[in-house]
């Protein structure tokens, strides 16, 4: 009896026991880890209410073009009546006149009728609408991953938000502490009659703007924070800039502008949808022109009839239709005028598109240049003013400095710093970019562009 009861709660125990192998959610974030850029990317994709509409419009579309192409399937249709007259009907049709015969009448007839029709020609209508619906289903499936990028993108701005502002306030802490120890400084040199009142209240003056100019910042942070939790679908004490992981770009280099181009051409999202319309508009305009084509078709019909005293009986018949459009009231001509408009727009679209995008590109190449050489010349900068405010530290602490002097040295580091951070994630923001013109920006690209900064890197302002 134990052996059974042991049984027995093993197999109550069992889902549970399995619910942490294979087929099981993943882990999700805890913030006890680092918030990786990777992680970030597959959070949003998965909270992104706008790729949600969009993959919904591109089903919309996928079961459209199932429909267009139900059309070349016979039709069948049932059909059933029951009919009280005032006085007695004949049952069934009369197909003649014999001596003798009485057809069959009744108050109540009942009719059951079974159409069937084969479309056998419709002047390609059929061929076009199939056509075009797969040309919008093209469109859509490029309009979901544009959608993809553009949450990629935004996730990578907010990220790249975070991290100069963490960065930001801390180089701004460092700077604090610094004046609030050189204020402790003058004040204790200024006690024994070494330095004038005025720079007790220089020293002054300046921790009192730093203090009000961490508080700006501090309220920057919390509102990017905010920001990125919410597109996250997290709780914003879950998301801090102390939590994220510096990534650096794995490869800097660019090539050359023509490859960038053909690049562009073959995979930019934005100009495929534009020939995916140029397509759907061309189909347009074979549906218009089937309006003035005739259409055949196979059509066949069984019918029972019969009332309320029984004397059922059926009879059939089968045939072929044909319409001939002869006057529309110039419906036709219209339509077409319209669908071939319609197109000439889109050529023109495709054209703008092409246009745009060979701007776009030499636009992005022009920022990816630039940002790097200004990382470059500010990251040479702050190695400059950092020895500058070493010296004047070491001067004051000999007793030959200047606290003015000194002041100034550790503003400029701190705007140097600042200033590096912003040219290095406008750095990462031009590849971005550039990545989302070229129809390559997707978590794939973040696990081969971007990379953890390494320890060196992440010193000072380095993202």
């Amino acid at each position: 009896m134990r052996n059974i009861a042991c049984v027995l709660l093993l197999f109550a125990l069992a889902p549970t026991l399995g619910a942490g192998e294979e087929g099981s959610p993943s882990t999700p974030f805890t913030g006890d880890q680092g918030l990786s850029v990777e992680m970030a990317v597959e959070m949003a994709l998965e909270n992104s209410f706008s790729l949600g509409a969009e993959r919904a419009r591109l089903e919309t579309s996928r079961l459209r073009r199932q429909a267009a192409k139900a059309e070349y399937q016979p039709q069948a249709s049932l059909s059933i009546r029951a009919t009280e007259f005032e006085n007695p009907m004949v049952i069934t049709p009369i197909h003649g006149f014999t001596p003798g015969f009485t057809p069959a009448v009744d108050s109540t007839i009942f009719q059951g009728s079974l159409d069937l029709s084969l479309l056998l020609y419709d002047g390609k209508a059929r061929r076009s609408s199939v056509t075009q619906s797969e040309a919008q289903v093209e469109a859509a499936v490029h309009t979901v991953s544009d959608a993809r990028q553009e949450v990629v993108a935004r996730t990578l701005r907010l990220y790249l938000q975070m991290l100069g502002g963490g960065e930001s306030l801390r180089a701004h802490d460092l700077r604090l502490e610094a004046l609030r120890s050189e204020a402790t400084r003058v004040e204790d040199y200024f006690s024994v009659g070494r330095v004038a009142e005025v720079e007790v209240l220089r020293i002054a003056a300046a921790v009192a703007d730093a203090e009000a100019e961490r508080v700006l910042l501090a309220a920057d942070q919390e509102s990017a924070e905010r920001d990125m939790a919410r597109w996250l679908g997290l709780t914003a004490e879950r998301v801090s800039s102390d939590a994220l992981q510096r990534v650096a770009l794995n490869d800097r280099s660019l090539p050359s502008r023509q490859s960038l181009l053909d690049a562009a051409s073959k995979a930019n999202l934005g100009l495929r949808q534009a020939r995916a319309r140029v397509m759907a508009s061309q189909a347009e305009i074979g549906i218009a022109r089937a309006l003035k084509k005739p259409t055949l078709a196979a059509v066949a019909n069984v019918t029972d009839f019969g009332s309320s005293q029984g004397d059922f009986t059926s009879e059939w018949w089968v045939g072929f239709r044909l319409a001939v459009p002869l006057y529309t009231g110039g419906r036709s001509a219209l339509k077409i005028g319209g669908a071939e408009a319609a197109h000439d727009e889109a050529v023109q679209r495709l054209r703008e598109a092409e246009q745009r995008l060979a701007e776009s590109v030499d636009h992005a190449i022009a920022a990816c240049r630039a940002t790097l050489a200004r990382e470059t010349s500010l990251g040479a900068a702050v190695k400059g003013f950092a020895a500058v405010a070493e010296s004047e530290r070491l001067r004051l602490e000999n007793g030959v400095g200047i606290p003015a002097d000194f002041l100034d040295a550790e503003a400029d580091l701190l705007n140097a710093k600042a200033h590096l951070a912003l040219a290095r994630n406008a750095t990462l923001l031009a590849r971005i970019e550039l990545a989302r013109i070229l129809g390559q920006l997707d978590s794939a690209w973040v696990a081969k562009a971007l990379r953890r900064a390494d320890p060196e890197e992440a010193e000072g302002a380095t993202l």
